[in-house]
């Protein structure tokens, strides 16, 4: 058997109340609302708000332990002593320590025209280099040999074309 069940603030011993079904239930006030609620709610925002003022003020002032001694009392610095010194003027060395990335100020691309072996590099990684500069030498040997080749067919071509005109010129006298 289902009751319908209202709380009702105002009974502070008996958090519901049952009716029996079918019985009339009694409109009042819902929980939270009506003047008497409200004005708990702002007289505590209120209190609220007052205490957090007064906390902020008394740790602004300063006043504390150290605000109740007087000053020359035991538990304060002396103040810091002052030196002075004559101003004068000189040269420093900017020095500067520190691990740091370094980046070029100007950087190129090398391509080679050709291909080798690299037998030596003229020059150091990060140190200036002006142009025509010899930057690598190159293994010079295929090079040679390619030379000496075409040294050797350029030797062979003169003497077939030698060989050619001696023939023409044979020809010529044998149709004359």
């Amino acid at each position: 058997m289902a009751s319908d069940r209202r709380q009702f603030p105002h009974d502070p011993f008996h958090s519901f109340h049952a009716f029996p079904p079918g019985a009339s239930i009694p409109d009042g006030p819902k929980p939270g609302s009506g003047p008497s609620c409200q004005a708990f709610r702002l007289s505590t925002a209120v209190a609220v708000v007052f205490f957090l003022a007064g906390m902020f003020l008394s740790a602004c002032s300063g006043e504390g332990e150290k605000g109740k001694k007087g000053p020359g009392k035991s538990g304060e610095k002396p103040p810091a002593p002052v030196t002075v010194a004559v101003v004068t003027e000189k040269q420093i060395p900017v020095e500067m320590e520190g691990t740091g990335h370094v980046e070029a100020g100007h950087s190129v691309d090398v391509r080679p025209r050709i291909s080798g072996q690299l037998l030596a590099v003229h020059f150091r990684e990060g140190h200036k280099v002006a142009k025509g500069d010899l930057l690598f030498t190159v293994d010079p040997a295929p090079f040679k040999a390619k030379l000496d080749q075409a040294l050797a067919d350029l030797e062979r071509d003169k003497a077939k074309r030698n060989l050619a005109a001696r023939q023409v010129k044979r020809y010529k006298d044998i149709s004359d």
